[in-house]
């Protein structure tokens, strides 16, 4: 055997602790781009959530705005008024005229 030959030596059968090293990191940064991945959809999510409710609202408010509205119609002064003629009240001082002997349509 050559001189060289006998210097040679083969590292010795352990640990690559670079590649453990290189692996953990490796998994810690797909560990935290699956989060960042998982929070975007879910801000996605939430955010079509919020656009749908905002429309809701606002169909809400319109009928609300519509039941206020006719509310006010049926128990106004002007309601009452007109449901009292309907069933044939006058005010007092009031000439009532009842029409009779009328042919029918």
């Amino acid at each position: 055997m050559s001189s060289s030959a006998s210097t040679y030596r083969r590292p010795a059968a352990g640990v690559r602790w670079d590649k453990v090293g290189r692996l953990a990191m490796t998994a810690v940064i797909l560990a935290l781009l699956a989060l960042y991945v998982r929070s975007g959809v879910s801000l996605l999510g939430a955010w079509s959530a919020s656009r749908a409710d905002r429309a809701k609202v606002v169909q809400l408010e319109a009928e609300n705005a519509r039941l206020k509205r006719q509310r006010s119609q049926l128990y106004g002064r002007e309601a009452a008024e007109e449901q009292a003629r309907r069933l044939g009240m006058a005010r007092p001082g009031e000439p009532l005229y009842v029409i009779s002997g009328l042919p029918p349509n």
